[in-house]
């Protein structure tokens, strides 16, 4: 995914769309400086200036920044991705199990009984309203 990134010239929306956002990352400290009263503000305000005239005037540097952004967000997502699912799994679906295993409960009763002929299983209500499926 990267690879392609970096090999495919981004469009002028996504370039304007990155400008926009990072203007906003900027703009977002700025108000985060004025607000605690930080003496930076004026190197935060140029430098908000600076990168949205350069990125719009001078695509090719906005081009290099963006493929950078993008390359690490990717990674991020990769990595954050493995690790929210990880901890979805330990800790919901392996103490789920766990109290299921305790309690001897067996949800899909996937039991192999040499001696049964066959496992299907007749439905106990065999009448069924058609006018409400859902």
């Amino acid at each position: 995914m990267i690879r392609t990134l970096w090999q495919n010239e981004p469009t002028k929306k996504q370039l304007r769309q990155f400008l926009f956002i990072i203007g906003l990352a900027i703009l977002a400290g700025l108000t985060w400086a004025l607000i605690k009263g930080n003496s930076r503000i004026t190197l935060l305000f140029s430098a908000l200036l600076i990168f949205l005239f350069l990125g719009w005037l001078w695509q090719s540097l906005l081009i290099f920044f963006y493929r950078i952004w993008m390359s690490l967000s990717h990674l991020m997502g990769s990595l954050m991705s493995h690790i929210i699912l990880t901890l979805i799994f330990l800790l919901i679906f392996t103490p789920i199990g766990l109290i299921l295993r305790i309690s001897g409960k067996r949800p899909l009763d996937l039991k192999l009984e040499k001696e049964k002929n066959s496992y299907w299983q007749s439905r106990k209500n065999r009448q069924s309203d058609l006018t409400k499926m859902y």
